[in-house]
């Protein structure tokens, strides 16, 4: 009883609905027949607990039992039987109705063709109705109960794809740092600070579902900045970043392996330079952010995917694919000595309009 209890004062409880489908129908029928009969309210009311026996038997004996199951010839044949005993009971219930005065018919007629029909007939009609809303509730809890698990898939693999990140980019950036620290290099303390500042970043932020873009832009200035501490002269880098980022949201940790994969894929070109190109501008409210790297060249396979990026980038495009779906563009080029990306992605605008004095 202490298990059943809430369930019986939860407005969600089945119960309800049931009770609200019955007294429904019941104001519905005294409705139609009121003005030819005087004593409709107490027929109908009579009469109900017929139709409701009939309805509770179809729906969790005959169709769990028989119909689920695929018995059809049974189901056909419980489904007949049903509907015959009814109709000879709720006669027999108007024979007494009809006895007791309030319920004007001649008995005698009863089981004649035309009211016998008409009865089984309305019993079939309410089975077909009730049934019809069990069988789409049904499908559309089954519905329901599918896109969760599909959204739960999907979050799952977010989440995984997330930490398949962020370890792959503290391992670069560790190996970046051991080469300074293993050069001697004065600037390998300016290193470690950005490193922690990346390592924070990366801890507490990027299990969140969106940070603001500044952060991001931020957190990638510094990204950036220890890689120029690695590769010195031998880079030739340009970056341009919109000034103005201040009230947008975006996903964490999503624009750095991007760049990340420049680094990391990218080679010197046949002349020596090792160039990289970095830029990102908002367009209404969107945000097109593209890189450029020069590479190894090598034949490339018309028809094949591009062989030379990693799982850095594969992870931040299915995470893009996950998070934005359609709305989010995403465009790779590769050329015999060069890679490019350019990806669009729809922002969330968090800034509030002030009102101007006047």
């Amino acid at each position: 009883m202490r298990q059943l209890a809430p369930n019986l004062f939860d407005v969600n409880n089945r119960v309800y609905a049931h009770l609200l489908f019955w007294v429904a129908y019941y104001f519905y029928r005294v409705y139609i027949y009121i003005e030819y009969y005087e004593y409709s309210p107490i027929t109908q009311f009579v009469e109900l607990p017929v139709k409701v026996a009939v309805v509770y038997v179809h729906m969790y004996f005959l169709m769990p039992k028989l119909l689920s199951h695929r018995k059809y010839f049974y189901y056909g044949l419980g489904l007949i039987c049903l509907v015959l005993a009814a109709t000879v009971l709720q006669s027999e219930v108007i024979r007494a109705m009809i006895a007791s005065g309030i319920y004007q018919f001649n008995s005698d007629l009863l089981y004649a063709p035309r009211k016998f029909s008409a009865t089984a007939s309305h019993i079939t009609m309410i089975l077909f109705v009730t049934s019809a809303i069990k069988i789409l509730k049904g499908q559309y809890l089954q519905q329901q109960k599918l896109q969760q698990v599909e959204q739960q898939r999907l979050r799952n693999e977010l989440t995984f794809l997330k930490t398949q990140i962020n370890p792959h980019f503290f391992f670069n950036t560790l190996n970046n740092l051991y080469s300074l620290v293993l050069n001697k290099s004065d600037k390998a303390a300016d290193a470690i600070l950005k490193l922690s500042s990346l390592m924070e970043y990366v801890i507490y932020e990027s299990d969140k579902k969106k940070v603001s873009l500044q952060s991001e832009v931020e957190h990638l200035q510094d990204y950036v900045e220890l890689e120029k501490l690695r590769f010195g002269t031998e880079l030739k880098l340009e970056m341009v970043l919109p000034d103005d980022v201040d009230g947008y949201d975006i996903p964490p940790m999503l624009l750095i392996p991007l760049v990340e994969n420049c680094f990391k894929h990218g080679k010197p070109d046949k002349n020596g330079l090792f160039t990289i190109n970095i830029e990102a501008t908002i367009k209404g409210k969107h945000l097109c952010f593209s890189t450029y790297n020069t590479k190894v060249s090598h034949p490339i396979e018309r028809g094949k995917p591009t062989s030379h990026y990693g799982v850095g980038l594969q992870n931040v495009m299915r995470r893009i694919e996950l998070i934005y779906g359609k709305r989010a563009n995403f465009k790779l080029k590769e050329l015999p000595e060069s890679f490019s990306l350019t990806v669009q992605l729809p922002l969330e605008d968090q800034r509030k309009e002030v009102p101007v004095e006047a």
